[in-house]
């Protein structure tokens, strides 16, 4: 009963974390497509629905960057409460 547990957790967990990565990429690859067609200097924000990466100019024309990891845990966290609801409605639908 405790490996069950534990692998589902470790299922959820994966499963987040590669939703959370592709997500994050596809949304960086779209921001770089329509800035380089829109500004002279692209600005770079990664984190979806916080962002947690920032990219930019600073006063002196050198890029700056930006990490915050509480945002980037929090993330995380939200992706894994999505998949875990997924998988709960799932088994639950099966179920009925």
């Amino acid at each position: 009963m405790k490996f069950d547990i534990i692998k589902k957790t470790f299922k959820i967990s994966i499963y987040s974390f590669v939703t959370f990565c592709v997500v994050n990429f596809t949304l960086l690859l779209i921001q770089i497509f329509i800035q380089s067609k829109t500004k002279e200097i692209p600005e770079i924000w990664i984190g979806f629905p916080i962002n947690f990466f920032k990219l930019f100019i600073n006063n002196q024309m050198n890029y700056t960057t930006r990490l915050d990891w509480i945002s980037f845990f929090i993330n995380f966290f939200i992706f894994w409460i999505i998949i875990f609801l997924y998988f709960s409605f799932k088994k639950h639908k099966q179920n009925h």
